[in-house]
């Protein structure tokens, strides 16, 4: 490729790596993992490099080695050596020699990051040298752990910077995100964990032994499971920001702001609950929480769920379809109970909660596939039903605020706030004979009557004043807005979709990520920058497509207030004892001293 590099691309890339200060880490960890004196200071300097990686990803084009050798001789101008600070002689040098350049200065920043080093990626080794190195990494875990948060830190300081980048009155006090996985192939093929360990010491094993099965299934409409998705490879977890309203979806450009990678299948909860710490420690408070069934309800509650309640933000959340014959705290069942209130679909409710109205969306389902089964439904039936089933719905769902537990207060700083029987105070909303001589209601308003009350009534029922309830009771399951409630539709729905689109435009942009071939770097840590690359280009360009067709110089909207949405309290302060990262988190991540 011979026409010269766009110089704007260059400068962009620049500011970026220079405003994270990653260049500087990087040659801090070489010095500290620096066994020898070595020799002479290469030409080729770690932030030239690493700006050269960034502008080709930038630019689309393919994350190969030969387009930043390229880069950096054939299609060097003097104005983009200057801002590389390169000598323009770069231009004399061959691009073959220039490729092993890059290839040494690239190695030299794998090296400090590579979290599981091998002695050679050359070629594939055999069961026993593999098996030698397994051996090899247990030993030298802390080391190994050691780089694996430096490659954690140099990912997150570069996207921190590219969302710094943006317009002050854009970035609020607190942002909302939603997060989710995104799994990308290996280019070698893939071996079952038993027939790896059936090899033989001279058999070969496969070139990313690194890599495992990525299998994903989806409930089918007859309650059976089936394989929706398989590959061989690993997955990467993606923060990204939406607007605090989804009113006003375009007030934010749609980009990732952390990024955290592991294996496929396993350890996605303990990886995400990294991001959410270090945003936090950046000085970042959250608002809205959206994520798939993975994380929540899917992750332990005191790894994601409480720490996020915890630190301010608003979970939101779908749950799993309930099906016969199987235990499940999906849609319609009873997810907790505290002081005789029972938790459903992540809010609390008088225990008299009717049936039909804590099946709702559970009917609703049934109603839809009924109607799907239903060969005599004209295609106009069918979409005119749909509308009825819905608005049948909509109705319960309305209707469950008059047995919903309602809070008197906001959380304290540990979280604590009491809560009150709706058949209780002046401004209750049901009549109950558990709960006698309560004070007329003004305006006329008539309370619903409770015709069958607990026979076993907990204190929620029988205490004359309210129940203290904590922000965490609700566990996995509790979130911020009614279930399937127009409010939880509009914020589900938003975070859902921005994500799903970032993830389709990281991988099919033009460098084409989904390609496992356009990913050649070996190793996970190889691939790790590669997807990060992608990340950041992807980063790049909806910034720019967002300030040139939607940013307007208008502010991007501060959180919500409690009175525009459900009534619900709104998570505890974050308290500053626990807000944040830890001293030991920060030690590791090296930001002891900031």
């Amino acid at each position: 490729m011979t026409h010269k590099f766009p110089l704007g691309i260059v400068q962009r890339a620049a500011t970026l790596v220079d405003s994270s200060g990653v260049a500087g880490l990087l040659t801090e960890w070489m010095k500290a993992d620096k066994k020898h004196r070595g020799g002479n200071t290469s030409a080729l300097s770690t932030r030239a490099v690493l700006v050269a990686w960034v502008s080709v990803a930038m630019a689309r084009e393919p994350l190969h080695m030969t387009r930043v050798a390229e880069l950096l001789c054939t299609r060097l101008t003097p104005e983009i050596a200057a801002v590389l600070c390169v000598p323009f002689e770069f231009t004399e040098v061959n691009p073959l020699h220039m490729y092993e350049r890059v290839n040494r200065a690239t190695k030299r920043i794998m090296d400090v990051l590579d979290f599981k080093p091998l002695r050679t990626r050359q070629r594939r080794l055999t069961k026993a040298e593999w098996d030698v190195e397994l051996e090899k990494r247990l030993a030298e875990e802390e080391c190994n752990e050691e780089r694996r948060m430096r490659m954690f830190r140099f990912a997150n300081d570069l996207l921190n910077a590219q969302y710094l980048s943006l317009p002050e009155i854009v970035r609020r006090e607190k942002l909302s995100v939603t997060i989710d996985a995104t799994f990308m192939s290996s280019f070698g093929r893939g071996m079952g964990h038993a027939k790896r360990e059936a090899q033989k010491p001279d058999d070969k094993v496969i070139s990313e032994p690194d890599a495992t099965w990525y299998i994903r299934t989806y409930e089918s409409e007859d309650s059976r499971a089936a394989i929706r998705k398989s590959g061989f490879g690993w997955e990467y977890e993606l923060v990204a920001v939406i607007s605090n309203d989804p009113v006003f979806p375009r007030a934010v450009p749609h980009i990732v702001i952390a990024f955290n990678q592991h294996q496929a299948g396993t350890e996605s909860n303990p990886r995400a609950r990294e991001i959410f710490e270090d945003i936090i420690g950046r000085g970042h408070l959250i608002d809205y929480a959206v994520g798939d069934q993975a994380y929540f309800p899917g992750a332990h509650a005191e790894v994601l769920q409480d720490f996020l309640r915890e630190n301010g933000a608003k979970l939101v959340m779908k749950y799993a379809k309930s099906q016969e014959n199987r235990e499940a705290n999906g849609e319609g069942t009873i997810q907790g109970e505290k002081h005789g209130a029972i938790l459903v679909e992540g809010q609390w409710y008088c225990p008299a909660l009717p049936s039909v109205l804590r099946a709702a969306v559970v009917n609703y389902q049934k109603a839809l596939a009924d109607d799907r089964r239903n060969a005599k439904l004209s295609a106009a039936e069918r979409k005119s039903r749909v509308l009825d089933h819905k608005a049948r719905l909509d109705a319960q769902i309305k209707e469950r605020e008059r047995w919903e537990m309602r809070p008197k207060e906001s959380p304290d700083d540990r979280g604590n706030y009491p809560m009150r029987c709706p058949a209780s105070g002046p401004s209750r909303t049901l009549e109950c004979s558990l709960k006698p001589a309560q004070k007329p209601l003004k305006n006329g308003t008539v309370a619903l009557p409770v015709l069958h009350p607990p026979k076993a009534p907990g204190t929620c029922c029988t205490n004359s004043t309210s129940v203290q309830f904590h922000i965490n009771d609700g566990g996995e399951y509790e979130q911020h807005h009614r279930y399937k409630s127009p409010e939880w539709q509009r914020i589900h729905s938003y975070g859902r979709q921005v994500i799903e689109s970032f993830n389709s435009s990281l991988k099919h942009a033009d460098n084409g990520l989904a390609d496992s071939s356009a990913r050649r770097k070996r190793g996970e840590a190889g691939q790790t920058f590669l997807v990060l690359l992608g990340v950041i280009a992807t980063n790049a360009a909806r910034i720019l497509d967002w300030q040139q067709n939607f940013f307007d110089g208008t502010p991007a909207p501060d959180a919500r207030s409690r009175h525009a949405r459900s009534a619900r309290p709104v998570s505890a302060r974050p308290h500053p004892s626990r807000k944040g990262m830890s001293a030991s988190r920060k030690a590791q991540l090296g930001l002891s001293a900031a």
